[in-house]
Order: structure tokens, then sequence, then C-alpha cells
């Protein structure tokens, strides 16, 4: 059997200084141990379409994933959908974004 996976540095991921249109922001829950998180589809300006999990935990910081988003856009995930973002700073525990007029 020859699997249909890709390894993570196969996947393309949005990059430090782009810019993306939200194209869909969902909660979810994983299916093994039931974690809550953030599914965001973000699309650039060729097209291109990424995909960003960012989790949910109890206490996050303004730096996360998740916080940067909260931080540009607000708690309400449905209102971040149409929105265009600019990734000013996408590196671990270090992400800022910001919402482009």
């Amino acid at each position: 059997m020859v699997l249909d996976t890709q390894t993570t540095d196969e996947i393309p991921s949005p990059t430090e200084g782009g810019i993306y249109s939200v194209m869909k922001a969902e909660i979810f829950s994983s299916a093994v141990q039931g974690f809550k998180g953030v599914r965001v589809e973000l699309k650039d300006h060729k097209g291109n379409v990424f995909v960003e999990t960012l989790w949910i935990r109890p206490i996050i910081g303004p730096k996360s994933k998740l916080g940067s988003f909260i931080k540009a856009m607000g708690k309400e995930e449905s209102k971040w959908v149409g929105k265009k973002i600019r990734l000013i700073k996408w590196a671990a525990r270090n992400r800022e974004i910001e919402v482009v007029k």
C-alpha cells in the first residue's frame, strides 16, 4: 500500500511578509484526544491555498498563532472570514499579523 500523504517539509506554508485572504475559519476537535483548534484557510494573490491550525488553550500568548489572530481580528473566528491579513512575523513563538485595509 502506498500512503497518499505529505511530510511537513513538503507542505507549503504561508510566509512572513505575505498578504493573504482568510477564506475559512472553523473550530474543530481532533479525533484522537479531542483537542480543540481553529482551522484557518488562507489564500495568497496567486491563488495558492494554505491551511494553518491554531490550537485553543486556556491561556495563550499574544505572539502565538491563535494569539496573533485574536489580537488583530478579535475572538469571533467567524468574523475573520473575508479579511485580508499580512504576516508581519511568522516564526515559532514570535507571530504577528495585521489586517490590511
